[in-house]
């Protein structure tokens, strides 16, 4: 897109002076939501007005409703003003909001951390005010700001941000401090992008996979469910066809296996196939034309050294039906052995888990949200190395080629096997088998779109949703049959 310019007239004069406020001559705006004037009106009153308002020279208002507006809560009766001899208004008006430059997620991080003492002083003093009897004028003087609520909601909300959202970007910035190698270009990427929730994700995933990690800010408490998040109890073959067809971006779902007994019941090979075969179509219709599925499934054994076949059958059918968009797994690295392991049996242990991937080839994926961290050796070649290689396999590469263009990416293409740990919630506490978060996450950020729409049905304690949300879903939707998991769901979502 062009970028707009403004020309200033030759004869344009600019000078500062004072005016009363009722001589300003306001007339029609383009901007009628002049916003939180409370706010402003006590920030002016504890430091003044850095900016003066801007008229032209026979008083007519160019830029500053907001502040004028203001100053007339404070009971001001003149303002300064800087007189410019514009002849057409709406070009002042539409300079002062267009070419002003925002402040970068880094700043606003930078700019929370001066101001958290501050709020977090006004705090104590207002805990104070019933102690301090003939003192709480003098109190409240020092202390102008009577917002109640957590302080990072406090500072968010002068920034312009959630609390939740600040709380994200700090974690990306303190990591981007404490090790500029590894997480500096997470920190200048989500400048650039202004994408919070992915390049958080990024930093969540890049800690577990060192066996570290870091908490989910999301734990603003609710009493009741967000208005995006719709949790229906009942068979999710009768309740998918309550939903309106092409409305849902991403299907993401763990289902429960066949052949292995839970607290929700036990479905055997047969039972399981016809149950995802009424599943199946249900999802084809309420997918958008981009949209796409991920059920996440396991083969299990039907005895020690004979595999059942219900995955193969689920993925040779459902590729026919839908199409199989690749094929992707999940490597849970902190698989425990079992009992097919033990010295006498002699078996490998499973800890591989199979995404199946359904929708159609140009189903929307967002590479870039999921890209790894360069490899030292990656980091190391030099770009000027130009000259091709050949593998015994006829596979032909440039590696300065590839190292470019790693760096210019901020990252790596991932592999096809994701190595992500099966966390441990002790929230998910009731669910027999709950879906790692940072799985779902993963897939949340490479297939919904930004505020797309998630459907899990087979939802248990919810971690799907949660991810979802945090990935910036604009709705979800979870079902199932069992109402004491949709209860756990439930105090997850509504406790963050």
């Amino acid at each position: 897109m062009a970028t707009a310019t403004l020309r200033r007239p030759k004869n344009s004069k600019q000078a500062t002076t004072e005016l009363p406020i009722a001589s300003i001559r306001v007339g029609n705006r383009t901007r009628k939501d002049v916003g939180d004037l409370a706010s402003l009106a006590e920030n002016i009153a504890e430091i003044g007005l850095l900016q003066p308002i801007v008229v032209t020279p026979d008083g007519r208002l160019i830029a500053g409703l907001r502040r004028i507006q203001a100053c007339k809560k404070l009971g001001w009766k003149t303002i300064p003003v800087r007189v410019v001899d514009l002849e057409c208004v709406v070009e002042g008006e539409f300079a002062e909001n267009v070419f002003r430059k925002d402040f970068t997620l880094s700043e606003i991080a930078a700019i929370a951390k001066r101001l958290r003492p501050i709020v977090e002083n006004h705090a104590r003093q207002r805990q104070i005010l019933p102690l301090n009897h003939g003192k709480t004028d003098l109190v409240r003087k020092n202390c102008p700001n009577e917002e109640k609520g957590r302080s990072r909601d406090i500072i968010g909300g002068y920034l312009g941000v959630s609390g939740v959202t600040l709380e994200k970007i700090e974690a990306v910035v303190d990591a981007a401090e404490e090790n500029p190698k590894k997480f500096g270009q997470l920190k200048e990427q989500m400048d650039e992008t202004g994408n919070v929730d992915k390049h958080y994700q990024q930093l969540r995933v890049a800690r577990s996979k060192n066996g570290k990690s870091i908490p989910n800010p999301n734990t603003t408490k609710r009493k009741h469910l967000p208005d995006n998040v719709s949790l229906l109890h009942g068979d999710c073959r009768k309740r998918l066809k309550e939903i309106p067809s092409s409305t849902v971006d991403l299907i993401l779902a763990d289902p429960p296996y066949p052949g292995i007994s839970k607290n929700y019941g036990r479905l055997d090979e047969n039972e399981w196939l016809q149950l995802m075969k009424a599943v199946i179509p249900e999802c084809k219709r309420i997918l958008k034309p981009k949209g796409s599925a991920v059920f996440i499934i396991q083969p299990n054994y039907e005895t020690l050294g004979h595999m059942r076949l219900w995955a193969w059958d689920f993925v040779s059918w459902a590729g026919r039906e839908m199409g199989l968009v690749a094929d992707a797994y999940w490597w849970c690295i902190n698989a425990i052995p079992t009992a097919a392991t033990q010295r006498t049996r002699g078996l490998l242990r499973q800890s591989v888990k199979w995404c199946v991937w359904l929708g159609l080839p140009d189903a929307y994926r967002d590479q870039a949200a999921v890209l790894w961290e360069a490899s030292d050796l990656k980091n190391s070649v030099r770009w000027s190395d130009r000259c091709l290689q050949n593998s015994p396999s006829n596979h032909h590469v440039r590696r300065g080629r590839l190292a470019e263009t790693a760096f210019e990416r901020g990252g790596v293409t991932p592999f096809n096997l994701l190595p992500i740990p099966s966390d441990c919630d002790p929230m998910t506490d009731g669910h027999p088998a709950p879906t790692p978060y940072e799985l779902a996450a993963w897939w949340c950020r490479y297939a919904l779109p930004d505020r797309g729409v998630l459907l899990d049905p087979f939802v248990g304690s919810g971690s799907t949703l949660l991810a979802g949300l945090a990935c910036g879903a604009s709705k979800v939707i979870g079902i199932d049959k069992e109402e004491k998991y949709l209860t756990i769901a439930k105090r997850r979502i509504t406790k963050g």
